[in-house]
């Protein structure tokens, strides 16, 4: 069974110097081989090590950051109920799905509702934020039967039935395959095991493009979904601005050096990136505010609805891991004159698979399920022209909700100290009447 979990570390106090020697692994290198593993350890421990000479004030005794929780134990801490199930797809990767079979009050008969990530996210991204203003904590206590979906190439979910995880085969997908592949096989092993016929869906960002690419692509899935909340969608990317829209740019140089050299996927969760993020990200430490900054810059014009201290908490989690196809086909979209179209392999290789020269349309007029659609104007990247678009490309928008804050941004619709008198309040209501 390749579905192996690490045991988990012991939390007390140990020196930078000499915790290799006692590290076990945790869940955050499933799907890895031991040799991976061990040129990962080397290379972190030693850039680790380089930053501990020059940052000795940083507190890292804790360590939590070495094996932070996955979502289960968060959930767990938590007081709420917690199942880990495992699907495999109609091509072969294996996927983690959590769920929250109901709230610490509610009884066991909740509908299923299917909770979905966006690109470097997890499942720990619903989560990190605790009961008070995590959505997972918030729908559960609302008489949701929640599933917390995971992508292929995220943390949770890296491992093939039959490709080696070292193999570069392994990354050849994008948010097509994720599409036609990932949520489908989420949708029906939810159904299957609740014995339901149909679910209730909310996506963040990549988690909505996945379900316009299912939705138009497999038409016959809508039967399944009762309604479908997009919370900062994202299908067209022609409008991005601020710094994203500059990083779009230099991204496409970044992902041809990648290929070029061989990478296959980029920015997962190492203990490197946490050690980072952990030393860089404190509350206390100089750089600490300028984290926050950047981090958030990228999203939208503003970072003070987070919560100080949920920066550190988010690189003990973030990045979760991507494919370079899977950021090339979003650089794309960016750059590609407002369309939403399938990966654009170039015009020869456009011949073969499409029979046309240019990537096709996703037929979005095909999309006929009930659509909830949440934006904000501060939103750098889902931004307001670009959600009105989409929403008249598909039939059936029960609701266009511009976010009642004009600093509201991307990252936001995850992690705002408000978000739940914002959205998710009235996201849940208007979900509510499907029921």
């Amino acid at each position: 069974d390749r579905r192996v979990e690490w045991s988990q570390c012991p939390s007390r106090p140990i020196h930078l110097g000499t915790y290799i020697s006692v590290i076990q692994l945790g869940p955050y290198q499933t799907g890895h081989t031991l040799r991976g593993i061990h040129r990962t350890l080397t290379y972190d421990m030693w850039l680790l090590s380089v930053a501990a000479i020059f940052l000795p004030t940083v507190a890292l005794a804790q360590f939590d950051w070495i094996n932070p929780p996955d979502t289960a134990e968060q959930i767990r801490s938590h007081g709420y109920p917690v199942e880990s199930h495992f699907v495999t797809t109609a091509d072969g990767y294996v996927l983690k799905l959590f769920r929250i079979p109901r709230g610490k009050k509610m009884t066991p008969t909740s509908k299923p509702l299917l909770l979905q990530h966006g690109l470097l996210c997890s499942s720990d991204c619903w989560t990190l934020s605790g009961p008070d203003h995590g959505l997972a904590f918030i729908l559960a206590d609302r008489g949701y039967d929640v599933w917390l979906g995971n992508n292929r190439g995220t943390t949770y979910s890296m491992s093939h039935m039959s490709i080696p995880s070292d193999d570069p085969k392994l990354w050849d997908f994008g948010i097509h395959e994720m599409g036609v592949y990932d949520l489908p096989a989420m949708i029906d092993y939810i159904l299957e095991t609740t014995n339901e016929d149909r679910i209730s869906y909310v996506g963040h960002s990549q988690g909505t493009t996945i379900f316009y690419i299912m939705a138009s692509m497999l038409p016959e899935y809508q039967s399944k979904v009762l309604v479908a909340s997009s919370m900062a969608p994202v299908a067209f990317l022609d409008n991005t601005r601020g710094a994203i829209s500059t990083l779009s740019i230099l991204s496409s140089i970044l992902v041809w050096l990648a290929r070029s050299v061989g990478y296959s996927n980029i920015l997962h969760n190492t203990l490197f990136t946490r050690g980072a993020g952990e030393i860089v990200c404190q509350d206390d430490f100089i750089l600490g505010n300028m984290c926050k900054t950047v981090m958030f810059q990228l999203a939208g014009a503003d970072n003070h609805l987070t919560n100080d201290t949920l920066a550190p908490l988010v690189t003990r989690h973030c990045p979760a891991g991507a494919s370079i196809k899977q950021l090339q086909h979003f650089i794309q979209l960016t750059q590609n004159g407002g369309h939403f179209t399938q990966f654009d392999y170039g015009p020869v290789d456009n011949m073969v698979k499409y029979g046309s020269l240019t990537p096709p349309h996703y037929p979005l007029d095909k999309i006929t399920t009930p659509m909830l659609l949440y934006y904000s104007d501060n939103d750098n990247i889902a931004t307001e022209p670009e959600v009105l678009r989409l929403a008249k490309s598909v039939k059936n928008v029960r609701s266009l909700y511009a976010i009642k804050y004009k600093d509201f941004n991307h990252l936001d619709f995850m992690w705002a100290i408000n978000a739940t008198a914002l959205l998710f309040n009235p996201a849940i209501n208007d979900m509510t009447t499907f029921r």
